[in-house]
Formats: C-alpha cells, sequence, structure tokens
C-alpha cells in the first residue's frame, strides 16, 4: 500500500506533534509514503504560519521520503484546471485513481468537496472511492485510542501558537477552544462534523 500525504497533512500533522502516533497508528511505513516535490519550496512560505521548529522538524520528515510518480499530463491539465483543485493535489488524486493499492492522506477538504460536487470529474476519479483520509479522519481516530497524550500535544501547540501569534488552523482552535480542558465528547463530535460534511456530499469517497 502507498500512502500518498499531501503538503497541508504533512505541515499540520508535524506542528501537533502527532506524525509518529499517525504512522504507529496506521502502520505505516516511511518507504510506503509519497509527498509532492513542491513541499520543500512551500515551506519558506509557511514561516509566518510555523514556528522555526517545525519548518525544520518537516524539512528533517521528508528528506528521505520519495516523490510521487509522474502522472500523464492530459489528465493532469485537465484537473489542474477546475477551479478549486490546486497542481499538488490533482496529482495525488490521479496518482489514487490510477493506483489500487493507494490512499490519499490530505489537510485540504476544499478539493475533495470540489470532486464531490462535479459529476463529470467524479465520474472520471471513481477509483479513488474509499481511497481518500482526511486530517479530522486521523485525529479522530487518535483521540479515540488514546484521548490525553492527544489532547495534551494539541493543547502544547495551541498554547504555543498563541504566544507566538502564529496562525493556528482555525478549524482545530475551534473545536479545541477550551484547550487541556476539551472533553473527549466535545471533540469526537467537532470533528466527527467535519468529517460529516464530506459524506453528506459523497458517502463513498473517504476511507470508513
Amino acid at each position: 500500500m502507498l500512502y500518498l500525504f499531501d503538503n497541508d497533512f504533512i505541515v499540520k500533522i508535524i506542528n501537533f506533534d502527532l506524525m509518529s502516533d499517525c504512522l504507529k497508528l496506521y502502520n505505516i511505513e516511511t518507504n510506503q509514503i509519497r509527498i509532492l516535490n513542491t513541499l520543500k519550496y512551500k515551506l519558506k512560505s509557511l514561516k509566518k504560519k510555523y514556528s522555526a521548529e517545525i519548518i525544520k522538524n518537516t524539512e528533517n520528515f521528508i528528506k528521505d521520503i520519495k516523490i510521487v510518480d509522474d502522472i500523464n499530463p492530459q489528465d493532469y491539465c485537465f484537473l489542474s484546471s477546475v477551479d478549486g483543485i490546486d497542481e499538488g493535489e490533482a496529482v495525488l488524486f490521479i496518482n489514487a485513481n490510477n493506483k489500487r493499492e493507494s490512499l490519499i492522506v490530505t489537510g485540504d477538504k476544499r478539493s475533495i468537496k470540489t470532486i464531490c460536487n462535479n459529476k463529470d470529474i467524479k465520474n472520471k476519479l471513481i477509483g479513488l472511492n474509499g481511497k481518500i483520509l482526511i486530517f479530522e479522519q486521523v485525529l479522530l481516530k487518535l483521540i479515540e485510542t488514546d484521548f490525553e497524550k492527544t489532547i495534551k500535544k494539541i493543547s502544547s501547540r495551541l498554547n504555543s501558537d498563541i504566544q507566538l501569534k502564529l496562525d493556528t488552523d482555525k478549524t482545530i482552535k475551534m473545536i479545541f477552544s477550551q484547550k487541556e480542558n476539551t472533553t473527549k465528547e466535545t471533540a469526537i463530535e467537532g470533528l466527527q462534523s467535519n468529517i460529516n460534511e464530506i459524506k453528506q456530499l459523497d458517502s463513498k469517497i473517504l476511507v470508513e
């Protein structure tokens, strides 16, 4: 199985110091991961949003990770030209659509909603059904597996981001607004609500 990590997911999960927990939870080896070749360049533009520590940790994580395979230029042009799907997501979607043993792990719900709302694109990417795992699903599973450890890491990062005046993920900031006082039930409800936004558009596209 190949796990196609998008840029947003990688930086978000590392920001909360949950990458190792994620890989362990899903039994993912680093040699199974594929990433976009744009991430190392994108990091330079994220210094206002993430601390120098997170940027460095991300650089260390991706340095030995293989780049996702090239794709058919015609497929790429078709998908990347669609409003709501960026170039990187287009590469991952086409790869996963064409590879049976592959799964996208993403922090970008907008592009998924774009696919769900466009029948022509959905029909072209029918192979994506059940092959997308979003950031909120990963957090939900981590919360359900080890709430105390996960909430401690999330709270620590939220407190640090406030001190450093960094721009925290708005969805996570809202769900975990009580930080270490956030209850397990509140966290699960908030994450599940975000997951359901996608499922209501297409009940088959996400990993169950």
